[in-house]
């Protein structure tokens, strides 16, 4: 990667790794954000009732780090009062811990949804899970079929960015584009 020039299309406070990492590398970086992630006020709200209901949930799972964002945001966790916390992979365990959340009560080892159903199992028991918009159906799908009372809440969205033409331009003519 010496002095290849490299676009990185994360979300701008999303962005910092990756740019450190390629960096790094000897790479050249443009930040060209194609996306920007917006917390949705109204799913905030609805996770911090959820949460507070009684009797309250058996669990709260959190597919992705902006969900550990959000949920600490929402003020849906309290030292003590929290009900277990279940996170799909250590990146959002760490993005749950640094926000100020609780340290999960489990980690799913397969980073994706299907890891996190495994790691609850056969329910019966009620699920909080707090999600994007553009979550896929796994987590929701597979506990209720595993027996689980699932609460989904969309607690952000992602929104498309379209880049100034000038900044396309030179994004165009980087060597390497990411799309991660």
């Amino acid at each position: 990667l010496d002095q290849a020039v490299v676009v990185v299309t994360r979300a701008a406070e999303q962005a910092a790794s990756l740019v450190a990492a390629l960096e790094a590398r000897g790479a050249r970086t443009l930040e060209v954000p194609l996306i920007t992630i917006v917390d949705d006020a109204e799913g905030m709200r609805t996770l911090r009732a959820a949460i507070a209901a009684e009797p309250r949930p058996d669990a709260v799972v959190v597919t992705s780090p902006n969900g550990a964002r959000c949920l600490v945001g929402a003020g849906g966790v309290a030292s003590g009062s929290t009900p277990p916390v279940y996170v799909v992979g250590p990146g959002t365990q760490a993005a749950l811990e640094a926000a100020g959340g609780p340290r999960p009560a489990g980690v799913a080892t397969d980073h994706r949804g299907e890891g996190v159903v495994a790691l609850l199992g056969q329910g019966p028991g009620h699920a909080v899970v707090a999600q994007g918009d553009l979550a896929r159906a796994t987590v929701v799908d597979g506990l209720r079929a595993a027996g689980w009372d699932v609460t989904p809440v969309v607690v952000y969205r992602t929104q498309s960015r379209r880049p100034a033409p000038e900044v396309m331009d030179r994004a165009l003519a980087a060597d390497v584009v990411t799309l991660a």
